[in-house]
């Protein structure tokens, strides 16, 4: 009976001792807030709570000691995500906080989109300068395609500036450009910000943009061009402003 007995209780025991451990893991977890992780997890955990399906991970967009950006494909769409960073001992790390829905592309603009904007200090003529950055994803799946010219005009209050980036292809199916600003007012970065998010805040801001496509030996082969502000971000409580914007296709 003795042995019997000694059978069934250690298992018991261990059993009860693990439930005790998963209980204080749990408890932890409660008072610590969720663990930092690679950008794998937290950008599922993102997918989960906007019950998306997760997408394949494509870039991880480093710049600065702000937020990090991520890029996902799904069923022939783009995603993009904040990163919000670890910091250990007052430095970034590669692990992050929590990961946030940005843009897409399964939406108003069904050929690109943005990442956050990413900001840090960069150094200039001896100085240091704050410097903003985000990417401008813009599908393209012709295999000849093997570079692109993005071209942006943003003007705001009588205030405006013109960014141009390149880019090579690093994918098959998208290109990415990057947009950086270092220098300008209020209005000029004011715009910026509208570029990266698709709507300003205070004044109506207007922008267009153009991408011509190269093949290998410099030849354009295609030619796009739409607005990048499609109206205002508000309060619920105050009327809308609407700034109408369109995409076209060119040779």
């Amino acid at each position: 009976m003795r042995g019997s007995y000694w059978r069934f209780s250690r298992p018991l025991r261990c059993a009860g001792y693990l439930c005790l451990l998963l209980i204080l893991a749990w408890v932890l977890r409660l008072a610590n807030g969720i663990p930092p992780a690679g950008p794998g997890t937290v950008i599922r955990r993102a997918e989960r709570a906007a019950l998306r399906k997760p997408g394949e991970i494509t870039e991880i967009l480093e710049e600065g000691s702000g937020y990090s950006a991520a890029v996902t494909w799904l069923d022939g769409e783009l995603y993009t995500y904040f990163l919000v960073p670890h910091y250990a001992k007052g430095e970034k790390t590669h692990r992050y906080e929590q990961g946030v829905v940005f843009r897409n592309t399964d939406g108003d603009s069904p050929f690109w989109c943005t990442t956050p904007t990413m900001v840090g200090y960069t150094v200039k003529d001896g100085d240091f300068v704050l410097q903003s950055v985000f990417f401008v994803l813009v599908k393209q799946p012709d295999p000849a395609v093997v570079s692109g010219q993005l071209t942006v005009r943003g003007e705001m209050e009588g205030a405006f500036r013109t960014w141009v980036s390149e880019a090579k292809r690093d994918d098959p199916r998208y290109l990415v450009f990057r947009l950086e600003q270092t220098e300008g007012g209020n209005k000029i970065r004011e715009i910026f910000d509208a570029l990266s998010n698709g709507s300003y805040y205070r004044s109506p801001v207007t922008a267009e943009a153009e991408v011509a496509f190269f093949d290998e030996e410099g030849n354009e082969i295609d030619r796009v061009s739409f607005s990048m502000v499609q109206g205002s971000f508000i309060a619920p409580d105050l009327e809308p402003i609407v700034v109408e914007g369109s995409y076209s296709y060119g040779a």
